[in-house]
């Protein structure tokens, strides 16, 4: 019931019902901060946070509630809350790291970073989508070859992010590169990866390589159109763009 009211966005319903329960175990703190917070009031949500008996209040509450003030961009209150858990998970780093980048404050993600005590291929996929999307194309790529070192692979929403940073660069070369790469290594290709090929391809200027990507696609999504159509544009190909709006109208998009 809490949860569909919490669903639903009503919260006054959800709280009175939370009230009313009988013996809260930790899902339910859980999940009643966790609505709170995705709903937007993390007011609530901290006031039923500080109310957690200690012996409920485990990692997951307190990462609850530091994920819920990072979404929402308050990130010194994240922060406070973030420094006062007594242990952390993977997870809890990873929303901090996501939080400061969202903020455009790289620096602070940065420096959290850098006390991660052990590392994972969220964590990383995070520093490396924060670099991007702060137009840190350099350091994206610089963090990607740091996590390969480190013996991780990457999955699909790291070579999406590496290929926005080649896009950002102009960087055909390694570009190509993460192409190679992921037919030889024979990974998960969905349409992000696709469109993210499509608008590397594009922006680096070789739109013969962005169309055979774009025309191998079985099926294409908005992304996808988009970054073939906008790759002609920003390349002077006003035939193709009619072209391919017309395309893309009869492909019911």
């Amino acid at each position: 019931m809490i949860g569909g009211y919490l669903r639903n966005g009503d919260t006054d319903s959800a709280l009175i019902a939370f009230e009313e329960m009988p013996g809260k175990t930790r899902v339910s703190w859980s999940q009643m901060i966790g609505g709170l917070a995705r709903n937007g009031d993390t007011v609530t949500a901290r006031r039923l946070f500080d109310k957690v008996p200690c012996e409920l209040k485990d990692v997951v509450i307190w990462t609850v509630m530091v994920d819920g003030y990072a979404k929402k961009g308050e990130m010194e209150a994240a922060r406070e809350v973030f420094e006062l858990m007594p242990e952390r998970n993977c997870f809890v780093w990873s929303s901090m790291v996501c939080g400061y980048c969202k903020k455009g404050s790289v620096m602070e993600a940065e420096a959290i970073f850098k006390r991660v005590p052990v590392r994972n291929l969220e964590i990383w996929n995070s520093m490396i989508a924060g670099y991007v999307q702060n137009g840190f194309g350099e350091k994206a790529l610089q963090a990607f070859e740091e996590m390969r070192v480190e013996g991780f692979e990457p999955d699909e929403f790291t070579i999406v992010s590496v290929l926005s940073a080649c896009a950002q660069l102009g960087d055909l070369h390694i570009g190509k590169q993460i192409h190679n790469m992921i037919e030889y290594k024979g990974m998960v290709v969905n349409q992000f990866v696709l469109s993210g090929l499509v608008d590397m391809y594009s922006k680096c200027g070789d739109l013969v390589n962005a169309r055979l990507v774009f025309e191998s696609c079985n099926e294409r999504n908005v992304f996808c159109w988009n970054a073939m159509i906008s790759g002609f544009a920003i390349n002077g190909k006003c035939k193709e763009v009619l072209e391919y709006l017309r395309r893309m109208e009869k492909s019911n998009i």
